[in-house]
């Protein structure tokens, strides 16, 4: 399907353009995850997502994850190139901040053996650094005039299996306790503060919402929108979904989360829905959209009451 389904959520903050004069109301913050790049992933999906960035005209682009499918699909120099091409056109746009998902740290095995392992990242997670106006973060913070956004790497030990359970509460705990400090308390009140983290299982857990209790919002993907045919997403209004990536069914927090000023948890939808790593089911992306949020930040008093959510389709 050659779809964006756009998510608008137009949000009621006006202290932050009290604290920035020259802030642009509404100040746009657009979120994108789940690309899963491959050769599958053609450039003309690659130059559509570039030309709907430069229609939204955002101010940042938030990436929760899983860039790549697996790490070996950059392996090639062209794929390569494609690749850090594409971010470098969203630089160029917006400022980008990207986290680290499962996917960008998998490697298939050698000689067709069946199973994932842990691959080396450094020299792709530096190549996307050197992009200009693109800040790739692995336990790491970025800080300007506006936002402060902490990357949160859930590691490998967060994704392996333990007691038939994938996503591990008590390793997230651990994960994040050993964070340094200032990365989580005594954060500037004066900026919107985001979490990138991109599983969000757990993130209603009420141990890790008091971890992360001074963030405004957690941004997620990982989800892939719990595999909602676009039909039954408009007629199903809730956060459930019908599967999750760890093979559970009716997952909760997989699409919906941003509903009341009382949330804070943003999970979008994939841009490729069924990646190359699962064939055949990867042919399924003919019947599911690319997904993508656009928060937009307003200081105007209609919006006070609940957040205006607007979900809308546009050919790619």
């Amino acid at each position: 399907m050659k779809l964006f389904r756009l998510s608008t959520y137009r949000l009621f903050r006006p202290s932050i353009f009290g604290y920035h004069k020259k802030m642009a109301d509404p100040f746009k913050v657009m979120v994108m995850s789940d690309l899963h790049f491959s050769y599958q992933v053609t450039d003309q999906k690659l130059n559509a997502i570039v030309r709907q960035v430069k229609n939204l005209a955002p101010k940042y682009i938030l990436m929760p994850g899983d860039l790549v499918d697996t790490l070996d699909m950059v392996d090639a120099d062209s794929e390569l190139n494609r690749f850090l091409n594409f971010l470098k056109s969203l630089g160029e746009l917006a400022t980008v901040i990207i986290s680290v998902g499962n996917h960008d740290m998998y490697r298939k095995p050698k000689g067709g053996r069946h199973g994932w392992q842990y691959g080396e990242t450094n020299q792709l997670f530096d190549q996307i650094r050197q992009l200009k106006n693109v800040h790739l973060l692995d336990n790491q913070v970025y800080e300007d005039q506006y936002i402060y956004c902490l990357g949160y790497t859930q590691s490998p030990a967060y994704y392996k299996a333990k007691k038939g359970v994938t996503e591990n509460l008590s390793q997230m705990i651990k994960e994040l306790q050993s964070l340094p400090e200032n990365y989580l308390y005594h954060l500037p009140a004066k900026k919107i503060k985001f979490a990138l983290i991109h599983s969000p299982v757990f993130l209603n857990d009420s141990e890790i919402k008091y971890q992360l209790r001074e963030f405004d919002y957690f941004i997620s993907g990982h989800m892939h929108n719990g595999v909602v045919p676009p039909v039954f997403d408009e007629l199903i209004n809730n956060s459930r979904g019908l599967i999750s990536p760890t093979k559970k069914f009716a997952p909760d927090n997989s699409r919906n989360t941003l509903r009341t000023y009382a949330d804070k948890l943003l999970v979008v939808g994939a841009l490729t829905t069924f990646h190359e790593s699962i064939k055949p089911f990867n042919k399924m992306n003919a019947f599911f959209p690319s997904y993508m949020a656009l928060m937009e930040f307003t200081a105007k008093k209609t919006y006070a009451r609940k957040p205006y959510i607007r979900h809308t389709y546009k050919n790619w």
